[in-house]
Order: C-alpha cells, then sequence, then structure tokens
C-alpha cells in the first residue's frame, strides 16, 4: 500500500543499476553498495540538492550527520512512517554498546549511529565537512529494524575507487 505523494516528492525513471560483484546477501553485508544511474538529471530544488563525494583520508565528524533519501514512506501495514529525526543520539548506552560491538568486529567499512526505519535501505547519511554536505554513508542492516536501535551505514569512502570505475563504465 503507498500514502499519498508528499508535494515535494519527485519520482524519477532508472536507466540502470549495478551491485557490487562481491556482494553476497547470504552470507552478510560486506559490500552492500550499489550505484542507480537516472534515466534523466534530478532536478534541483529545496528539498533536492547536489552533495559532495566523500574524501577517503577526511573521514566524517559525526557532528552533523542526517538521513535523507528514498526510501518507503509507508509501512508493510501502509501506515505512514514518521520523518527520521534529523541528527542523531550518539551519547546514549544503547548507541554506546553497538558502536562497541561494531569496533570488536573489526568492521571498517561501517558506521553506527542513529536509527533506521524499514524502507531506509540506500538511503544516504551525509555530514557537514568543511561547510559542506557530504555523503559518508548508505543506509544497509540494522539492528530490530525501526525499533529505535543503532543503523548501520556501508562506510562510502572505502568504495571510492570502486564507485568511480563504475561510474566510467556507464
Amino acid at each position: 500500500m503507498r500514502s499519498a505523494p508528499s508535494p515535494n516528492e519527485v519520482t524519477m525513471n532508472v536507466d540502470g543499476t549495478v551491485t557490487h560483484e562481491n556482494y553476497v546477501p547470504e552470507f552478510g553485508d560486506d559490500n552492500d553498495i550499489g550505484l542507480v544511474k537516472l534515466a534523466e538529471a534530478a532536478p534541483i530544488s529545496d528539498f533536492i540538492k547536489p552533495v559532495c563525494a566523500p574524501d577517503p583520508e577526511n573521514p566524517y565528524t559525526g557532528a552533523s550527520c542526517v538521513v535523507s533519501g528514498w526510501g518507503s514512506n509507508v509501512n508493510n501495514n501502509g501506515v505512514q512512517l514518521p520523518p527520521p529525526p534529523p541528527q542523531f543520539e550518539r551519547e546514549n548506552d544503547e548507541y554506546q554498546r553497538f558502536a562497541a560491538w561494531c569496533k570488536r568486529q573489526s568492521r571498517f567499512d561501517r558506521i553506527s549511529l542513529g536509527k533506521t526505519e524499514k524502507g531506509d535501505s540506500g538511503d544516504p547519511l551525509t555530514d557537514k565537512i568543511n561547510g559542506q554536505f557530504t555523503v559518508v554513508g548508505l543506509a544497509g542492516a540494522s539492528m530490530r529494524c525501526g525499533e529505535g536501535k543503532p543503523g548501520i551505514y556501508t562506510r562510502i569512502g572505502d568504495f571510492s575507487d570502486w564507485i568511480t570505475s563504475k561510474m566510467e563504465k556507464n
């Protein structure tokens, strides 16, 4: 079931997709990244703006992270989902426990913070770096999605070379 579109919602046609060749969902979320090629340029507006690509040598600060995007806007029961919070609570106990778990897993290609909701997979996580919003992550797996648990985001900077090579080919 789909909710009524927002007045700011834009529907775009897709010309193609690329999934990381080493992504195997049955074996976890390693290389959980893909690209979408739009059939036409997205219209720039107050709600759609270009963002910078990350510099792999300049890690995100986490100071002003925002999730925006294109996930589902209704849950499986057809109930309108609330908008995500504009910033994340990084200091609560649940976040600290989850961040410690992520460090023990040696998952350097992951960012853990905030929460995600059902349908958010693929949504961009941006951080304001040197005054510019920069994509630093993509929403992926999360612990008990939609229950206020920290989300897991694929760290985009670790895939800069892969992204560049795929964009040059397509």
